[in-house]
């Protein structure tokens, strides 16, 4: 009875959540160019960057992150768009200013079933395809170790900033679904990934040896979000990020967090087969 009942105020909290989710304008278009000024996390920025072009007023050529990702940025170009995705392919769909996006991508704090991928993925296609220098990062990653991804499911649980939106689920519902996918999914490897030092150590410590980390990734150990923190090397650390979940998108399985990182992951898959979200 009382696990029905945390169970009652985690969805009510979460509903409230979603309630006070406004959407706000994050860019300027100017001749074809949507400049984008967003100070958060990566995936952050890439759904507003989703949503201000599914809302742009005229037609879109280009995106601009001059204005975005200050966190990151250690040198004037280095979190430039056209480094973390490919060159817009067109043909590009049409914006509507006046269309209804108040669920989507906004509220990525949702279950990512509700989410039209199909819809999604022409955007998808025509913008956020990972540059050729995000996939060279995602393969020399997956040669250094040894990743099968047919054999590989990938646990990804956010930490640090991430309980100040709702509680998050327990690590013990995470454990469970990864002892699942290795006894009936036909994975042997376990890539654990999380901002939090504790939660990704204590994970590896529960998968023994089947068990690994992309090390290039940092981690924190306090209530700070990682990209509030003016770390040596982020610019790198950002775009080892997004090789990571670019190849963490071709996994067998995946078992994910709610937000951001999460619903981008399955954007890049294009599918919900094989994903199993934590909510």
């Amino acid at each position: 009875m009382q696990a029905l009942r945390l169970a009652a105020a985690r969805r009510q909290r979460r509903a409230t959540y979603r309630r006070r989710v406004e959407v706000r304008s994050f860019a300027t278009l100017d001749d074809g160019a949507l400049s984008v000024a967003h100070p958060h996390g990566f995936f952050s920025t890439c759904s507003v960057t989703l949503v201000e072009l599914m809302r742009a007023s005229g037609p879109v050529d280009r995106v601009d992150f001059s204005r975005a990702l200050p966190l990151y940025r250690e040198t004037p170009d280095g979190c430039r768009w056209d480094r973390f995705f490919a060159p817009p392919r067109p043909p590009f769909p049409a914006g509507d200013p006046g269309a209804d996006l108040q669920g989507l991508p906004w509220s990525v704090n949702s279950r990512y079933r509700h989410f039209d991928l199909a819809a999604l993925a022409p955007w998808v296609d025509a913008w956020f395809r990972p540059s050729e220098e995000i996939r060279d990062r995602a393969a020399a990653l997956a040669t250094r170790y040894r990743i099968d991804p047919t054999r590989t499911v990938a646990v990804w649980v956010r930490g640090t900033d991430k309980a100040q939106e709702f509680d998050p689920s327990s690590l013990d519902r995470y454990v469970r679904r990864v002892r699942w996918a290795l006894r009936t999914g036909g994975v042997d490897r376990v890539l654990v990934q999380s901002d939090q030092a504790q939660t990704r150590d204590a994970l590896l410590g529960r998968f023994g040896s089947a068990a690994f980390a992309v090390e290039e990734l940092p981690v924190a150990t306090g209530g700070v979000g990682l990209h509030f923190q003016a770390l040596p090397g982020r610019e790198d650390h950002v775009f080892d990020l997004l090789a990571t979940v670019v190849m963490m998108s071709g996994f067998r399985r995946l078992v994910l967090h709610t937000g951001n990182g999460g619903f981008w992951t399955v954007l890049l898959r294009g599918h919900l087969r094989g994903v199993a979200q934590l909510w």
